[in-house]
C-alpha cells in the first residue's frame, strides 16, 4: 500500500494524518507520497517534518510518478 497526500487540498489536516500514520504502529511502514505547490515550502517542510516519506512538486508529480513510486517503495 502506498498513500498519496494532496497538502494543498487538506491544508494542515494532511500533516495530522500523515503524523498519525507514522505514530501508528500498524501503518507507520506505509510510503507516503505527499505533493503542493513548489512556491509553499512552509507546507512541504510541515509535511517532511509529519513523517512523509517523499514530499514532491505537484506539478512534477504526473511527469516523474514512476521514479517517485520507486523512491518511496524502497525498503530500508
Amino acid at each position: 500500500m502506498l498513500v498519496f497526500m494532496d497538502l494543498v487540498a487538506t491544508r494542515t489536516k494532511a500533516c495530522d494524518v500523515i503524523a498519525q500514520l507514522k505514530k501508528n504502529p500498524v501503518t507507520r511502514h506505509l510510503p507516503v507520497i505527499a505533493f503542493a505547490d513548489e512556491k509553499d515550502t512552509a507546507l512541504q517542510a510541515a509535511a517532511r517534518e509529519a513523517g512523509a516519506t517523499l514530499v514532491v512538486n505537484a506539478a512534477a508529480i504526473l511527469t516523474h510518478l514512476e521514479p517517485f513510486l520507486e523512491q518511496a517503495l524502497r525498503l530500508d
